[in-house]
């Protein structure tokens, strides 16, 4: 994983649990001792609980296959 990453990317990827064990935990403590990203810590995993819930909450779209393939080739191009 690239070591240049933001303080502002490592929440996001600390909130969707991606970021790799050690850089977490350096995280973790660096969110310990600053109330300022503890809040946007606590303002994301919030958002991130909303949209969860709203997006469970809704039916699925029905998408046909043909769909589903051609979305799958736009994105290996």
């Amino acid at each position: 994983m690239n070591e240049n990453l933001t303080l502002q990317d490592q929440l996001i990827l600390h909130v969707f649990n991606e970021l790799p064990p050690g850089a977490s935990v350096a995280f973790e403590h660096q969110l310990i001792s600053d109330p300022e990203l503890q809040e946007e810590h606590r303002v994301m995993n919030n958002l991130l609980h909303l949209l969860r819930a709203e997006f469970s909450s809704s039916p699925s779209p029905s998408v046909s296959p043909a769909v589903l393939a051609r979305l799958e080739t736009l994105m290996l191009d």
